[in-house]
């Protein structure tokens, strides 16, 4: 249904010259319908607002391919209504090797949807100017949300992933293995979130995410060249399925750096990166300098709360005011930084006021709160270190 009709309004003339403005539209798809979806999608312009109402829309594929592009100040919206999110269902298709919901046009808004059950990817991002806002992902067979630069005849830059979820990455619905990954086997690519390969350009940003119980890593830069910032981010028990047993997957929280060349200068701030499989914030062999840490907590990761260097090259990394308490391994910072706290066993669960993960949940405008999750208590003399929202 058309809420509005798309008019034609006169702003002036020369002689034998109109100049026209479109003025923008909203949508309104038919519920549960896929196709009527996909259509609107592709008959999108800048400025125009496509509402989802709730309902599960079962696919094998969409893309705004076909639709056209916004502008920075005119995108183009797709909004879930209702007070639940509608779904979009890609029904494990493997028909093709696409992925759930492909965006290639600049300048398009997602907000307030789920998906599931892709093939593949859940969401893969070609374009540039993009926000992802509240949505949730899970249950798809690589990764959940992506930023792709694999292919040189993109540079997706200054894309926003904002209040997103993403969780249980090569799952299938009863929250263990998909049958063909096996037990524990073959999901190296099943990431929370992903911004990488070496097209990636510059400005893209997550903030205020969770990933979690994904089957590789919470978030993933490998080899991705333009800075990257994250904050306000957690990322636990990544590398477990939901029954607490390894997947099989690298299990590290916000994994940086990549290919052993590319000089990764990543952000990553106010962060909490907690019970991990494997480490907790990790440089993953990057020989370069430039990463930024600050205000992040690292806890009880099942290697390293961070791992930060190796032995073999010296970086030059701005680190200040990180804690770290219970990693299974000390930490290996290249420089000691300013106001840290690094893994030296002298800490315990003790020094913080709630160790329960549950206490982190959504605001009504859909930013994360911590609680009292991983707070310092006033005697424990951490007043002041580590993520605090």
């Amino acid at each position: 249904m058309r809420t509005s009709l798309r008019r034609l309004v006169v702003l002036g003339f020369l002689p034998g010259i109109l100049s026209p403005l479109a003025l923008a539209t909203t949508y309104t798809v038919t519920a549960g319908s896929a196709s009527d979806l996909q259509s609107k999608m592709n008959g999108a312009v800048a400025g125009d607002t496509i509402q989802v109402p709730y309902a599960t829309y079962t696919t094998a594929f969409l893309s705004n391919q076909s639709g056209g592009a916004g502008t920075s100040s005119s995108k183009v919206t797709v909004v879930g209504t209702g007070s639940s999110r509608p779904i979009f269902d890609f029904n494990w298709s493997k028909s093709s090797s696409k992925s759930g919901l492909e965006l290639v046009k600049n300048y398009w808004n997602f907000q307030k949807l789920e998906l599931k059950h892709s093939a593949t990817t859940g969401i893969n991002i070609y374009a540039s100017g993009t926000t992802l806002f509240g949505l949730y992902a899970h249950n798809n067979w690589n990764t959940n949300i992506q930023i792709y630069g694999g292919n040189s005849s993109y540079s997706p830059a200054s894309n926003t992933v904002q209040y997103c979820d993403s969780y249980y990455a090569a799952y299938a619905d009863s929250n263990t293995a998909l049958a063909d990954y096996g037990s524990g086997t073959n999901v190296g690519n099943a990431d929370g979130f992903t911004c990488k390969f070496a097209y990636i350009g510059s400005g893209n940003a997550f903030t205020g995410c969770r990933g979690y119980y994904n089957g590789d890593d919470g978030w993933d830069f490998w080899a991705a060249p333009q800075k990257i910032t994250v904050t306000n981010c957690i990322a636990y028990r990544n590398g477990y399925f939901s029954n607490n047993s390894s997947s099989g997957g690298d299990g590290n929280g916000i994994k940086m750096g990549g290919d052993g060349s590319t000089p990764e200068k990543h952000t990553v701030s106010n962060c909490i990166a907690s019970t991990n499989r494997n480490n907790g914030f990790d440089y993953n062999g990057t020989p370069t300098s430039g990463e930024t840490l600050s205000q992040n907590t690292g806890y009880s990761n099942g290697a390293r709360n961070f791992r930060l260097s190796d032995a073999s090259v010296s970086l030059s990394y701005t680190l200040t005011n990180n804690l770290s308490v219970l990693g299974a391994s000390a930490d290996n910072p290249p420089v000691a930084g300013s106001g840290n706290v690094w893994e030296n066993n002298s800490y315990t669960a003790s020094v913080f006021t709630s160790t329960s993960v549950s206490l982190v949940t959504r605001n009504a405008d859909w930013s994360l709160t911590y609680g009292n999750y991983l707070k310092p208590t006033s005697a424990s003399g951490l007043t002041g270190k580590g993520a605090s929202l």
